[in-house]
């Protein structure tokens, strides 16, 4: 697993890689303290379940979304799988 920044000039972004078939956890600090975090994310390129743990599905670039108990974004992150 890598994790870069990319730069797209006015929106840079954390960046995490992974291989097919593997995984890693996304947690998010959340000043507003939601009672719960629901994950959105393009599921032909990976999945992720309720407490964050991503796996790598197939090859692509998505955004995994984080969205709080009032349907606000609070947080996001580039996976690619290579």
């Amino acid at each position: 697993m890598s994790v870069y920044v990319v730069d797209t000039l006015t929106n840079p972004r954390l960046t995490v890689e992974l291989n097919t078939n593997k995984s890693c956890k996304l947690s998010v600090r959340d000043v507003q303290k939601a009672e719960k975090v629901t994950w959105t994310i393009d599921q032909a390129v990976a999945t992720i379940n309720d407490y964050g743990k991503v796996t790598a599905v197939g090859q692509g670039l998505t955004i995994a979304t984080a969205i709080d108990d009032n349907g606000s974004v609070i947080g996001q992150i580039y996976i690619r799988v290579i």
